[in-house]
């Protein structure tokens, strides 16, 4: 059963300090143009993604979406496809549009725009809470806690004393901690990460938004958004064949559903697979659970895979 949240008309926009999440305040703050209309001016940015990370498109134009329904109502299914690669120095434009308003349901179609031109389409669905006499769900991998696995920056150290290990390792390894001002991890297998081999087609780890997003549950799945675009697509290198070098490796659609609260300022398991690739596409999907062992939200994505020439 969803965690209710205030009657009060639902605003993301403008508002001031939310617990000193960066990623609320600064990724997931837009401002409001006109009616149905938001602007985001913030980008993460990374030396390893020149153009706008796929995460924080899905997260603003989720915010923008959720900001034109009722604050009874939560989000728990949307359906993206990237049209085109954002430029991450300039604004994007969100522009939404109200297809329905239910009594249980409200959908709204949400497009991101830059150069006056689509970059990214989303159609969202939102949700009353319901009492459901259908609950089932499968089992969360066993796997250990984060509170028993090593933090970014000590495998970084502890790599960084081991002998042997080349500097191009080191940088790689290194250029997978930059978003650490967003999010950090616990990784199950963090010798992957290092070396990974033609066995490893799962990326297991534990994530969690840094700072206090604070207590509006929609909110929360903004920024969940935001982190389930992050090594999605890998693993479809990973199951194919690590030794091809990748030529080209994009989002083309995103798909998430939302299945039951949580927070994503606590630790949430990220189960990644990719169960097919070819014809110059991947496709990858993932559950994503709280450390208590619920499964929250469920993600799948399509990425162009080629192989460099």
């Amino acid at each position: 059963m969803d965690v209710p949240v205030s009657a009060r008309p639902r605003s993301y926009v403008n508002e001031e300090s939310q617990g000193g999440s960066y990623l609320v305040n600064c990724i997931l703050n837009l401002e409001k143009i006109e009616e149905n209309i938001y602007r985001a001016h913030h980008s993460w940015k990374s030396s390893n993604l020149q153009r706008v990370y796929g995460g924080q498109v899905v997260g603003q134009a989720q915010v923008a979406a959720g900001n034109t329904v009722d604050s009874n109502l939560s989000v728990h299914s949307l359906h993206c496809y990237f049209l085109r690669a954002g430029d991450r120095n300039k604004p994007i434009v969100y522009k939404v549009e109200n297809l329905r308003d239910g009594q249980s349901y409200a959908t709204r179609l949400v497009q991101a725009v830059q150069n006056g031109k689509s970059i990214f389409t989303m159609i969202i669905s939102f949700h009353r809470q319901e009492v459901s006499h259908f609950q089932h769900q499968c089992q969360m991998p066993d796997v250990p806690l984060p509170s028993n696995l090593l933090s970014d920056e000590q495998l970084l150290h502890k790599l960084e004393a081991t002998p042997g290990v080349p500097q191009a390792v080191k940088d790689r390894v290194r250029s997978h901690f930059e978003n650490a001002i967003t999010m950090e991890y616990r990784r199950v297998d963090p010798v992957s990460l290092v070396k990974p081999t033609d066995k490893t087609s799962k990326i297991v780890l534990w994530v969690r938004a840094i700072g206090d997003i604070g207590d509006d549950m929609n909110m929360h799945r903004c920024v969940a958004a935001y982190m389930s675009d992050n090594y999605l697509a890998t693993t479809c290198v990973y199951a194919s064949n690590i030794k091809i070098k990748v030529g080209m490796l994009t989002s083309l659609d995103h798909t998430i559903w939302f299945h039951a609260p949580f927070r994503a300022d606590d630790w949430l398991l990220f189960d990644f697979d990719s169960h097919w690739s070819g014809n110059g596409r991947g496709m990858a999907t993932g559950k994503i659970w709280t450390e208590d062992g619920r499964l929250v939200m469920t993600v799948s994505q399509e990425v162009v895979l080629r192989h460099k020439l």
